[in-house]
This record gives structure tokens, sequence and C-alpha cells, in this order.
């Protein structure tokens, strides 16, 4: 019975076992042939990407070159042969690649400009390996258009540039044109009016000192216009220059009401002038300036107020460090601003009314001076007004409370020291001007002075001065040929 059972047994595993491989030869099939299936399509896409990739490449709308180390173009793109229509015969001496070969050896990419004709091509060369070798890749594109925009704007500066020096010389031409011409004309009215104001001493009939004192006011009147003219020549031509000295701001006060209390007077108004107990007795400034600004002001507020009053208030205060803030206001009861022309009384030739200049004259530069002088210190100067009521002038302009120093050094404490008048003293007085001379002559001789000299010409007093010594020369400082 076993012998019977061993061959049957025998006959089944040999079965089996060949079942066995079948299987796994179907497996292995099944596998490979999924493997293959797989690798195909992996190498179909590989395929596509590489040609994606190169015609990124071919249509790229920039020309694009690869040079081998042996000097040969190994790839050129349609659009580099578009650009460049004879590459293909000229090859690597195209003079679109010259000078290439002296690159070969770069390890980073660079870039250069290459004209050729009429257009300019901006080309960045890249080293790349190619096996054993460098080659360089040259990518291109047209800047010729940049370039002529960026020609254009440099053009357009440039002609900017010229505008703006052809307007500045313009402007100084004007500045030093208004300024030598007030000088010239301010030179005799100074010398009218010191002859003048001579004349007016002298006994004469009543009806000659009604002329004469109409042409001593006319020719101040004429005076301050034209110290308005030099002095917005000067802010023009950025020439104006603020000083910083101890003064008293009482004394400012008591100045204008020598100045315009008279006028103010004769017109019936009263001026009053009231000043702060918290000013300091010294701040720093410019007294000369302030004291130009509230003569702009208070003379204004006069000519404008047919009744009632003008005041003038002083105030301030005090700040860190010493600092003081300077106020001053100008208020008058006159005819007043209408609101929206109250701007445009501060613009240069502009007054608040065309009618206004022909009824109370002036040129509208006082307001505009007094504006730039205030902006100059650095201070502000604000508007109040209504119509038939009355207007006011509000300025701050910061400062400084003075020292023991800063006032031992000025020109106030100066003035109150005593000094006596040597009337023997080698004297020289010249200008250009014979008026001049004459009302220098007079003024030195009312004085008590005997025995000076007289130039009129800045080469004649070098001359005098060196033969004689001095102790004072009186000198015009604007002269021909030779100035003071």
């Amino acid at each position: 019975m076993h012998d019977n059972i061993l061959p049957l047994l025998e006959t089944h595993f040999y079965s089996v076992a060949a079942l066995l491989v079948i299987a796994i030869a179907g497996l292995c099939w099944l596998v490979k042939y999924i493997s293959m299936r797989r690798l195909s399509r992996y190498l179909h896409k590989a395929k596509q990407e590489a040609r994606e990739m190169a015609q990124i490449s071919y249509l790229n709308p920039h020309p694009l070159i690869q040079i081998s180390h042996d000097n040969r173009i190994v790839y050129a793109n349609s659009a580099a042969y578009a650009a460049f229509p004879d590459l293909g015969k000229k090859g690597v001496s195209h003079s679109a690649l010259s000078g290439l070969t002296d690159h070969f050896e770069i390890e980073e990419p660079i870039v250069r400009e290459i004209a050729l004709g009429t257009k300019i091509h901006h080309q960045t060369i890249a080293p790349v390996m190619r096996g054993d070798h460098r080659d360089l890749v040259i990518y291109c594109y047209d800047i010729s258009q940049r370039k002529a925009y960026e020609e254009s704007l440099r053009r357009s500066e440039k002609r900017a540039e010229n505008a703006q020096m052809e307007a500045e010389r313009a402007n100084k031409a004007r500045g030093d044109f208004l300024a030598n011409m007030s000088h010239e004309l301010r030179t005799p009215m100074n010398g009218i009016i010191g002859l003048t104001d001579m004349l007016l001493e002298s006994p004469m009939k009543e009806e000659q000192k009604t002329s004469l004192k109409a042409v001593n006011k006319s020719s101040r009147n004429l005076l301050s216009l034209l110290n308005d003219l030099l002095d917005f020549s000067k802010i023009e031509a950025g020439e104006l220059t603020i000083e910083t000295i101890a003064f008293r701001p009482v004394d400012l006060l008591q100045q204008i009401e020598s100045l315009h209390g008279p006028v103010a007077r004769s017109k019936g108004l009263h001026l009053i002038t009231r000043y702060a107990d918290q000013m300091p007795d010294f701040i720093m400034g410019d007294p000369s300036r302030l004291l130009q600004i509230l003569n702009n002001l208070v003379s204004n507020a006069i000519k404008f107020t047919p009744q009632g009053e003008v005041t003038i208030e002083m105030d301030g205060e005090a700040q860190e460090r010493a600092s003081f803030i300077f106020s001053i206001t100008v208020r008058d009861t006159g005819i007043g601003i209408p609101k929206n022309k109250q701007q445009s009384v501060f613009a240069k030739f502009q007054q608040a009314d065309s009618s206004t200049a022909r009824k109370y004259g002036g040129t509208g530069l006082g307001l505009a001076i007094t504006k730039d002088l205030v902006a100059i210190m650095q201070g502000t100067i604000n508007i109040e007004s209504a119509e038939g009521e009355g207007t006011a002038f509000t300025l701050s302009i910061p400062s400084k409370i003075a020292d023991e120093t800063d006032i031992a050094s000025s020109h106030e404490a100066l003035c109150h020291q005593n000094f006596s008048l040597n009337l023997n003293a080698k004297i020289m007085i010249v200008d250009d001007h014979p008026v001049n001379l004459l009302y220098l002559r007079q003024v030195l001789t009312r004085a008590g002075f005997e025995g000076f000299d007289e130039a009129a010409s800045g080469r004649e007093a070098v001359e005098l001065y060196k033969s004689r010594a001095y102790d004072l020369i009186l000198m015009d400082c604007q002269m021909p040929d030779m100035d003071g």
C-alpha cells in the first residue's frame, strides 16, 4: 500500500511545483510589464519636459548663444539668427561676440553692453561646464529704446539745469540791478534830505520854510520807498543778514513813539504803547530790523486809521534755558481788510484794494518785506481784521534772554558810555557824489571840525592815506573804479 501512495504523491508534487513556477513567471512578467509601462510614462514625460525646455531657449524672444572652448558656436536660438543675420556665416568672429575669448576663465557671470550699428545690446555672459570643458552662454537683449530714453532724460535734465542756471543768473542780475539803482538813487536823496534839514535850521521866511519842509518830506517818502526796494532785492538775492546782539525792547517802543507820535497826533489819533511786566531788560536779536518791522506796521496803522487809536503791545514768554518768545501786536481802529484779501497784503507789490495805492500811496512792499524779515528771524506773523473795525498784526519771534556778557558787549552798552570829541582829529571824507561831499563838509563844519581832507574817488583816498595818517575816514562803500 505504501508503495502505491508514494508515486501518487510524487506526481502531485511535480504538478504543484509546475504551477508555482508558472505563477512566479506570470508574476515576474506582470511586474516587468508594470515597470515598463511606468518607465515608459516617465520617459515620455522626461522627453516632453526636455522638449519644452529646449523650446524655452529656442523660442526665447532674445538672442541666446553658446560658444565652446574651441571657439565654435554650439547653439544659437532663432532670435539670435534674427538679430544677427550673418551669425551663421561669421560664427564667433561676429562683432556681437567680439572679445569673448578673454572671458573663458570667468567663475561668475559678467555683463557688458555692445553697440552694433544703431542697436545697443546688453549681454550677460555666464560660464557652463560641458563635459570636461568650459563653455560660455551669452544672453542678449536689445536696450536701444531704454538707452534712447535715458539719453533723452539726460538731455532734458541738462536743459532743466541750464534753464535753472539762467533763471538764477537773471534773478541775480535783477537783484544786482535793483541794489545798484537803489544805491545810486539813495545817494542824492540822502544829500537832499541832509541839506534841507540844515537849511530848515537856518532863518528864512515862513513861505520858504513851508516849501522846504515839503521838499524834505517828499524826499523822505521817496527814500523810504528806495529802502524798501533795496531790502526787497537783498531778500530776493538771499543776501540779507540778521545780526544777534543784546538790546532793550523798551527802547524800540520809545523810538516808535518819537518817530510816529507827532504824525499820529497831527491826524487826531491816540498812539498807545503797552509794555508787559514780565519783559526782561535785555534780549538777543536784531533791533534795527525789529524797528524796521515796527515802522512798517505802525506807519500802515496810522495811514489806514482815519480816527480812533493805534496800540502797540510788547509781551513775551520765557522758555527753558533762557529762551524767550518775543511778541509784538500792532492794533488799529482803521478801515480794516476784507477776509478774502487778508493774505494778499503779504504778497509783493500787492495791496488789499487797487484804489489803496492811489488814495494812500505806497508800493505794496512794506508788508511783504515785513513777512520775509520775520521768516528770516524764524518767527511768525498773523493778521486779524474786520472791515470798518480795524486790523491787528501779531508777530512772535524766538529769542534769548541776554546774559551779562551779552549786555557788556552790546551796542546798547557802548552807546551809554561817555566819549570825548577831539575837534583836532585828522579826518578824511570820501565820496564820488559832490552833493554828499557838500553835506559831509557842512556836518563836520557845524560840529566844529576844521582842516579835514576830501577825496572824490577810492584811488585818491588811498594816495592821501599814504601821505598822512588819519584818525577817522568817512567813505562811500560803492564808488566807480575803486569802491570803499
